[in-house]
């Protein structure tokens, strides 16, 4: 007989903490964050300055990637307060996001995950789309990027966080705990992007397992 108490799917409660960073500019005023109905977020508005970069969630598999975008999910966006709440799914992996708006030109985004049903991939992570050209450095990684280089060099390790500068803006990003990242630069299409991947559960999720 079978446990009625047995979850019906995975709720990846630790994510919260885990996926919680932080975007700050160099100038303190008041910002603001500009996050679509499908959760992901365009940039911050500083008194009507756009500083552009993209995030997406993303599902790897082999050489396939599936993630957040424009018609390509159903999605439901809510406000409450600071909070910008965002409901959708990528088959059978449910996905909370809530984008809030700190003092200090400052955003906490907040992920959390539900498998519906067993999930098979290599990887789900959280993805920042920034400029290709620049520089990057990243807190508790390797020694090699512990120090400014170029954007646009290749990484996958661990890190506290990491910042990344242009002529025209900063970004820091960090984490509550260190995070496994991959580093990529897109030039495909004729783009010059760097791609800046969180990995918030690696290896797939099982129907029923529970992470906290």
């Amino acid at each position: 007989m079978k446990n009625s108490n047995t979850p019906k799917y995975c709720h990846i409660a630790r994510l919260i903490i885990l996926l919680v960073f932080l975007v700050t500019f160099a100038n303190q005023a008041f910002c603001q964050a500009e996050v679509e109905p499908w959760g992901n977020i365009n940039g911050i508005r500083k008194k009507g300055q756009l500083f552009n970069f993209e995030s997406s969630i993303v599902v790897v598999k082999g050489n396939q990637f599936i993630s957040t975008g424009k018609e390509r999910q159903q999605p439901h966006y809510k406000r409450s307060g600071d909070d910008q709440i965002i409901t959708t799914n990528i088959d059978s992996l449910f996905i909370k996001e809530v984008v809030t708006d700190l003092s200090g030109g400052r955003i906490n985004v907040t992920v959390t995950l539900n498998a519906h049903a067993a999930i098979v991939n290599d990887g789900i992570f959280f993805c920042l789309t920034l400029p290709g050209e620049g520089s990057m450095r990243f807190s508790g990684s390797s020694e090699e990027f512990k120090h400014f280089v170029d954007a646009g060099r290749n990484y996958d390790g661990l890190a506290n966080g990491g910042k990344f500068k242009t002529s025209a803006q900063k970004i820091t990003v960090k984490f509550a705990n260190p995070e496994a990242i991959r580093i990529r630069k897109d030039t495909t299409h004729g783009k010059n992007e760097l791609k800046f991947y969180v990995a918030l559960k690696l290896n797939g999720l099982r129907k029923g397992e529970i992470l906290q």
